[in-house]
């Protein structure tokens, strides 16, 4: 399976209250889509957001972030956030805990561009600092 992980971290605290429910619609997408068999998120310190969506193909993934809700929050992370960066596994056999999602997303981090980059993120570096709170929304073997 293909494994895509996402690190958001969002620039000031007032867009937390705009961002939740976008997030929600978009992982609502996710977990209703067939061809999606693991959602889960993760929160960090700083107002940090991570997502791990497992999918049958990587062409799966894609139609999924061309479409719907995913679609529309994407032309927002720019000016929501100061860090944002993704990386992708295939052959992936499920989700990852706290610690392997900070370990994966750095070893293959691709950085997106945002308005106000943070220090890290001009530098191409994920923060050290990993996710502590888990949250599964669909898991299929």
């Amino acid at each position: 399976m293909f494994l895509s992980l996402t690190r958001l971290r969002l620039r000031r605290w007032r867009t937390f209250f705009a961002f939740m429910p976008v997030s929600q619609r978009c992982i609502d997408q996710a977990v209703a889509d067939p061809a999606c068999f693991g959602v889960a998120t993760y929160a960090g310190p700083g107002f940090t957001f991570w997502t791990a969506t497992l999918w049958r193909t990587e062409h799966d993934m894609k139609q999924y972030l061309g479409s719907g809700a995913h679609r529309v929050a994407m032309p927002l992370l720019r000016e929501w956030c100061s860090e944002a960066a993704t990386a992708a596994y295939v052959d992936a056999e499920g989700l990852p805990s706290c610690a392997e999602m900070l370990e994966m997303l750095s070893a293959r981090a691709k950085f997106v561009g945002v308005r106000e980059p943070t220090a890290l993120q001009s530098s191409r570096v994920v923060s050290p600092r990993k996710p502590w709170l888990r949250r599964v929304f669909k898991e299929e073997s």
